[in-house]
């Protein structure tokens, strides 16, 4: 049901009920005399009635409008983020095997500092992202958060990595980019699911759009 349809139903609910509720005391008023009192009181029951009918038909229309806003929102953010996601988890698969080539083969405290700063500049989102999407896509808002906090603790540990000394043990920093492996690994798993969840909202919105216009060039062609 479309937006204008299920107000003008709402509405046109409410405005029956105060009908019938006026009807019900016209025909009692002709059915059995009463005073003037009682039909006072028939006449409040009547506009109490119609006063909840009008209330209940705003409050629906103004909730549905701000469920529908906040969907166009969510939406909008999907398809304004989805190259970025997908170039952030590209850089981030591209960080954990530099992390994976760490724990192998022995690494300079310098080489740990480069693969911090790939890291640190990876763009991810920002908490009003994540709630601009809950409404349409709440695991891809989830799993940002995650995102965002274990590449947030494999940073940490890649930094420590770096500021050990060149001379130190290499089981120190190996010991640092197995921590961070486990980070990163959880941080790449997270950013797929976002990226598919947020094609697959791009993707139906896409076809919906596609099959709109080829309504209207159908309904231009009939002409």
């Amino acid at each position: 049901m479309s937006e204008k349809t299920y107000i003008f139903a709402t509405g046109a609910f409410a405005v029956a009920v105060g009908l019938l509720a006026a009807i019900a005391v016209c025909w009692l008023a002709k059915l059995a005399p009463v005073d003037n009192s009682a039909l006072a009181s028939w006449a409040q029951a009547v506009g109490t009635v119609a006063a909840i009918g009008a209330t209940i038909w705003l409050a629906t229309r103004d909730s549905r409008e701000k469920r529908d806003a906040e969907a166009s929102r969510a939406r909008m953010t999907a398809a304004s983020i989805l190259y970025r996601i997908g170039a952030a988890n590209a850089m981030l698969q591209h960080v954990r095997n530099q992390v994976v080539t760490a724990i192998v083969v022995d690494q300079s405290p310098e080489y740990f500092q480069f693969t911090t700063d790939q890291l640190r500049s990876v763009v991810l989102c920002t908490a009003e992202v994540r709630l601009a999407l809950l409404p349409l896509a709440p695991r891809a808002a989830f799993y940002l958060a995650v995102t965002s906090d274990h590449a947030g603790a494999a940073m940490n540990f890649l930094a420590s990595a770096a500021s050990e000394h060149r001379d130190s043990t290499s089981e120190l920093r190996r010991g640092a980019a197995k921590m961070a492996l486990e980070s990163m690994n959880v941080t790449v798993q997270a950013s797929q699911v976002v990226m598919q969840d947020l094609e697959a909202l791009t993707r139906a919105e896409s076809a919906k759009h596609a099959a709109s216009l080829v309504g209207l060039a159908r309904q231009e062609d009939s002409r």
